[in-house]
C-alpha cells in the first residue's frame, strides 16, 4: 500500500516514523506495523483538533520534528 511505502521509506531514511490514523494498533496491516516506531489512534484523521490534542499528549513524552501525509485531503 502507499501508506506501508511511505513509512518504509521513511524509516530507510532514518527516521522514526509514527503514524496516525483511526485504525486500532491491531487493525493495521503487518506490513505497515513493522515499519513504525509508534502508533497514535485518534477519532478521525480529518478532526484537526482531535489530533492536535494526540500528537501534543505524544510530544510531551517525544519530540515531534515533522508531520508528513500520504492523503491529500490532509495537507
Amino acid at each position: 500500500s502507499a501508506f506501508q511505502e511511505f513509512a518504509r521509506g521513511l524509516k530507510q531514511a532514518g527516521a522514526r516514523v509514527v503514524g496516525v490514523g483511526s485504525t486500532p494498533r491491531d487493525g493495521l496491516r503487518a506490513g505497515l506495523r513493522r515499519w513504525l516506531d509508534d502508533w497514535i489512534e485518534v477519532r478521525s484523521p480529518f478532526d484537526g483538533e482531535s489530533v492536535a490534542r494526540e500528537l501534543g499528549r505524544h510530544a510531551a513524552a517525544k519530540s515531534i520534528d515533522r508531520l508528513e501525509a500520504v492523503d491529500e485531503r490532509l495537507i
